[in-house]
C-alpha cells in the first residue's frame, strides 16, 4: 500500500543506519539540489528502500572516507547520485518512481558569508561543513584557527554532542540562538521537546541552510548610519529599515567609531563632514585598526562630486560612494549589489 513518504528523511535514516554498522566511522554528505526543504512522494516504502539501499552500501563499500548523494529534481522527478571519497563522477544513480511533491522553497542566505564555528574532535565532521562552503553563504572556522577575539554578531557555534545519550547529561545553558546543537539520530528519541536548535546527524545540506534561514538575525544586515543631520540621518535610517536592515544611527564622526568599535557591522553608511571626525577619517581608523569592522564596507554619503576628493575618500578607507541627496532607490539598487558579490 502506498505512503507518502518523506524523501529526505527517508535517505538520512538509510544513510545513518548503513554507517553506523561499520567498523570505522566515514564522513558522510547528504546534498539536496532540488531547492525545497520538504520532499515528499507517494510510494510502497519497502520499494524505496530496495532501490535506494543497494547504492549506498556500494558507495559504503568503496569508500576510504566519505560517501555523498545528492538529491535531484527535474519535472518533479526525483533522482539520486552516490559517489565515494572525493570523486566527480557518480559510482552509481537511482530514480524514485512517481512524482514528488515539492514544498517549503529554501530561503536566501543573503550578505555577507556566515561564519560557523565548529566545537569538535571529528575531523571529518569539519570536513563535510567546509564541503558546504562550496553551495552555500557559509564559512566554517575550527577551534584550531585563529580569530578575531571579538565575534562576528552573524557567527553561529555548532556543538558536537553526538556522544551524549540524552539532555540530562547536557551542561545546562541559556537558551541562545545562535548556537546549534549536533546529535546523531539515535538520539532524538531521547531528546525531550525544548527551545534549543538541534540538527541530527547524518544531516541534509538544505536541513542547515533552513535552520540558518529561520534565525531572523541571518536575514536582516545589519547596518551604521552616520550622519550629523538629524533629518538626514533619519531619512536613512527608516528607507533602510524599509529595505530590510536591522540600523543602528550615530551622530558624529566620534560617536560612529565607538559604536563600531563595539558592534560588528555589515554596511557602515557615514556622512563627510561631521563634527569631531570626517566619515573618511572613521573609516581610516577602522581600517587601519585590527577591529571587527575592519572590513565591512563603508559607504560615504555626502555631496562630494569631482573626481579628486572622492580618490581621496577611497585612500582613506572608504569603499564606496553615494552622492546626495538618498533616495530609496538608490539605496535599494546598492543594497542589491552588495548581496549579489
Amino acid at each position: 500500500m502506498n505512503s507518502r513518504i518523506d524523501v529526505l528523511e527517508l535517505v538520512q535514516c538509510l544513510a545513518s543506519s548503513m554507517i553506523a554498522r561499520l567498523p570505522q566511522p566515514i564522513c558522510c554528505r547528504l546534498l539536496n539540489k532540488t531547492g525545497f526543504n520538504q520532499i515528499s512522494l507517494y510510494s510502497e516504502p519497502q520499494t524505496l528502500v530496495d532501490l535506494i539501499s543497494p547504492n549506498i552500501q556500494v558507495a559504503i563499500e568503496h569508500a576510504k572516507h566519505a560517501i555523498t548523494i545528492k538529491l535531484y529534481a527535474a519535472e518533479n522527478q526525483l533522482s539520486l547520485d552516490y559517489f565515494y571519497d572525493d570523486n566527480d563522477i557518480p559510482l552509481s544513480s537511482s530514480e524514485l518512481p512517481e512524482k514528488a511533491i515539492l514544498d517549503q522553497a529554501l530561503p536566501e542566505l543573503i550578505g555577507q558569508p556566515i561564519r560557523i564555528k565548529i566545537h569538535s574532535d571529528d575531523k571529518l565532521l569539519k570536513h563535510c561543513f567546509r564541503s558546504f562552503e562550496q553551495n552555500m553563504n557559509i564559512h566554517c572556522v575550527t577551534d584550531t584557527q585563529e580569530e578575531n577575539t571579538q565575534q562576528s554578531s552573524w557567527d553561529i557555534e555548532i556543538n558536537d554532542l553526538r556522544s551524549v545519550q540524552n539532555k540530562e547529561q547536557d551542561q545546562p545553558s541559556v537558551i541562545n540562538h545562535s548556537k546549534i546543537t549536533l546529535r546523531s539520530l539515535p538520539q532524538l528519541q531521547n531528546t525531550k521537546s525544548s527551545e534549543d536548535i538541534d540538527l541530527f546527524w547524518p544531516f541534509f545540506d538544505s536541513d542547515l541552510h533552513n535552520i540558518l534561514g529561520e534565525m531572523k538575525e541571518l536575514r536582516k544586515p545589519r547596518v551604521l548610519v552616520a550622519d550629523d543631520s538629524m533629518p538626514s540621518k533619519m531619512a536613512t535610517m527608516v528607507m533602510l529599515e524599509h529595505l530590510g536592515c536591522t540600523v543602528s544611527g550615530a551622530s558624529d564622526g566620534i560617536e560612529a567609531l565607538e559604536l563600531a568599535s563595539q558592534h560588528s557591522f555589515d554596511l557602515i553608511f557615514l556622512d563627510e563632514k561631521m563634527p569631531g571626525l570626517f566619515g573618511s577619517d572613521v573609516a581610516l581608523q577602522l581600517r587601519d585598526n585590527n577591529g571587527q569592522n575592519q572590513l565591512t564596507p563603508k559607504i560615504s554619503l555626502t555631496g562630494i562630486t569631482d573626481s579628486d576628493s572622492i580618490n581621496v575618500l577611497y585612500e582613506k578607507g572608504i569603499t564606496h560612494h553615494i552622492v546626495k541627496p538618498i533616495t530609496k532607490l538608490v539605496l535599494e539598487n546598492f543594497l542589491m549589489q552588495w548581496r549579489n558579490n
